[in-house]
């Protein structure tokens, strides 16, 4: 391997170890983000089999 190659996957390497914690905080933070949406559309099906459920009554009994 050329030496400016190893020495610039060397470099990549000790950039990389230095931004791990930065990458791991901004990785929790968006499941977080991703937690928070899932509840909010599982909260709308919910909503949403509950209204479809409403409306079958409604039509059924008239």
């Amino acid at each position: 391997m050329p030496i400016l190659r190893k020495t610039k996957l060397l470099l990549l390497d000790e950039h990389a170890s230095q931004s791990a914690p930065k990458i791991a905080k901004e990785v929790l933070s968006s499941i977080r983000k991703l937690r928070d949406l899932l509840r909010i559309v599982w909260s709308l099906r919910t909503e949403c089999e509950v209204t479809l459920e409403l409306a079958n009554n409604l039509r059924t009994s008239q």
